[in-house]
C-alpha cells in the first residue's frame, strides 16, 4: 500500500508545478448560513484588536476569524440599517445607523443607543491630523469628537452630504444632494458641479497612490481632470489606459479600491474588475466563486487579506493555502521527481 501511494503523490505534485502560473483567484464566501447577520453588505472595517466589523442593511456582525457575533434590533441595536462606524481611542465603536445618531458598542455590549438621534451619519471620514468629519443627512458636515457632533461654522452650503474624499493637504471633494463640491480646508467653495444628471446619483470618489482621482458613476468610470482654480468647473473625463475598459465604461461603479500591492479593484453591478500595476486586467464574477456579481464595498485588513462585500454575502480572497510547492527555484535538485 505504501508503494501504491507514490504514483498518486507524484502526479499530484507534478500537477501543482505545471499549473501553478495559471492558478485562478479563489474566494471563501460567508453568508447567513455561516452566521452572518445578513447577506447585503454595506461596509467593512477592522478594529484595533483585529476583529472585523461588517455593516449590512439588516444589522451588524463582528467576525473573530471563527464565528460571527451579531447585533440587530432584536438584541439592542437601535436600527438594523448600519451606515458606518468609527472606533475611538478607548475602544468604543460608534455605530451610525440609518435611524439617526449612533449606538456605542464596547466589549461586545451596546452601552448607549441612538444619541443624538437628530443627526443621521452617512460616513465617518478621517482627515490628516486626526480630525474626524461626518457627512450627514440634514446636518451638513459635522466634526465628530469624543462622541459629540459640532456643525462646521462656515459650512452653510448644503444640508445633506453623502460622501467625502480628502485629496491632499489643501482640498477635498464632497458629494452632496444635487451637488459635487471642491472645498478647501477652510470649507470654502472652490468649484462645483450641480448633481442633476441621473448618472451622478450614486457618485463614488477615490484617490489612489499616484494621486489619480477616480470617479464612479451610474454610467461608468471617469477621472477628475485636475484641480481647477476657484470659480472654474470640475471636469470629469474618460480614464486613460489601462482603466479604459469596455465593462467600466457602461456599468454602474459601486466601489474603487487600491490594495497594498498597488492592484486596483473596481466593483460594479456586473462583477469585479482587477487591474494590475502592469496594466493587465481581469473580470471576476460569480462564476469565479464570488458570492455575487454586485460588489458593494472592498476592504483590506492588516494581514493583507482582501474582503469583498456583495449583495449576496461576504467574499474573502484566499491568498494563503497549506500546500507548498518545491522546485529548483527554491532549492530542489530537479523538477523531475521520480521517487518519494
Amino acid at each position: 500500500m505504501r508503494h501504491g501511494l507514490v504514483p498518486i503523490l507524484l502526479s499530484f505534485f507534478a500537477g501543482l508545478i505545471n499549473t501553478l502560473p495559471a492558478q485562478q483567484l479563489k474566494f471563501k464566501n460567508y453568508t447567513v448560513n455561516d452566521g452572518l447577520v445578513a447577506n447585503s453588505i454595506r461596509r467593512i472595517m477592522q478594529d484595533e484588536k483585529g476583529f472585523l466589523w461588517i455593516a449590512t442593511w439588516e444589522g451588524l456582525s463582528k467576525y473573530d476569524g471563527n464565528k460571527f457575533t451579531n447585533y440587530n434590533t432584536a438584541n439592542g441595536l437601535s436600527h438594523n440599517m448600519v451606515n458606518d462606524f468609527f472606533e475611538s481611542d478607548n475602544g468604543r465603536l460608534y455605530t451610525a445607523t440609518n435611524g439617526g445618531g449612533f449606538d456605542i458598542i464596547q466589549e461586545n455590549r451596546i452601552i448607549q443607543k441612538a444619541a443624538p438621534s437628530s443627526i443621521r451619519v452617512n460616513r465617518f471620514v478621517h482627515f490628516p491630523g486626526g480630525k474626524i468629519i461626518a457627512t450627514t443627512d440634514n446636518g451638513g458636515l459635522q466634526e465628530f469628537n469624543n462622541g459629540r457632533f459640532t456643525r462646521l461654522p462656515k459650512n452653510i452650503l448644503l444640508t445633506t452630504y453623502f460622501d467625502l474624499t480628502v485629496l491632499d493637504d489643501s482640498f477635498f471633494i464632497a458629494v452632496g444632494e444635487r451637488s459635487i463640491q471642491l472645498l478647501n480646508r477652510k470649507y470654502e467653495l472652490i468649484s462645483e458641479v450641480r448633481n442633476t444628471e441621473a448618472i451622478y446619483t450614486q457618485f463614488k470618489i477615490y484617490q489612489d497612490s499616484k494621486k489619480r482621482v477616480f470617479v464612479g458613476t451610474e454610467a461608468g468610470l471617469k477621472m477628475l481632470a485636475g484641480i481647477p482654480k476657484k470659480g472654474e468647473p470640475l471636469i470629469f473625463s474618460l480614464p486613460d489606459a489601462p482603466f479604459n475598459i469596455p465593462g467600466l465604461r457602461q456599468n454602474r461603479i459601486n466601489v474603487i479600491f487600491e490594495d497594498a500591492d498597488s492592484t486596483t479593484w473596481i466593483g460594479t453591478d456586473k462583477g469585479l474588475f482587477k487591474i494590475s500595476p502592469d496594466g493587465a486586467w481581469q473580470l471576476i464574477t460569480k462564476k469565479n466563486s464570488l458570492a455575487s456579481d454586485i460588489i458593494t464595498t472592498i476592504f483590506q485588513d492588516r494581514e493583507k487579506n482582501i474582503w469583498f462585500g456583495t449583495f449576496l454575502g461576504l467574499s474573502k480572497l484566499v491568498t494563503k493555502t497549506n500546500i507548498h510547492v518545491y522546485s529548483t527555484e527554491n532549492g530542489l535538485g530537479s523538477n523531475s521527481v521520480t521517487f518519494l
